[in-house]
């Protein structure tokens, strides 16, 4: 019996020296992905630059709605993805400009 305790008490430092190198390794490896992080500047002054945009579209469309799109993405695509309303006029509109995050595009109506 005293020899299976020895082994059961064996087994459990084992378990223990595992569980603190992987604690080690881990705080490692986060170390090191907080250096290699971009400088961020913390009083929002620069934007953050993000893979994906954000977008409200409203008045004249098929779909208004809040779109998530890929940066570069124009305003002439976006109207394309959501749908113009047979009365949409798009006349004063910029179709060639590139989307900004968090931007309001909307589609006046053609005045009868």
């Amino acid at each position: 019996m005293m020899k299976n305790d020895t082994i059961h008490l064996r087994i459990h430092e084992w378990a223990v020296v595992v569980v603190v190198v992987s604690c080690v390794i881990a705080s490692g490896i986060t170390g090191y992905m907080a250096q290699r992080a971009p400088d961020i500047d913390r009083d929002n002054s620069m934007p953050m630059t993000t893979e994906t945009l954000i977008v409200t579209v409203e008045g004249a469309v098929e779909n208004p709605g809040i779109y998530t799109v890929q940066r570069g993405t124009t305003t002439e695509t976006l109207l394309g993805i959501v749908g113009l309303a047979d009365d949409a006029d798009t006349k004063r509109m910029k179709m060639d400009s590139k989307l900004r995050n968090k931007q309001k595009v909307v589609v006046r109506r053609v005045k009868l």
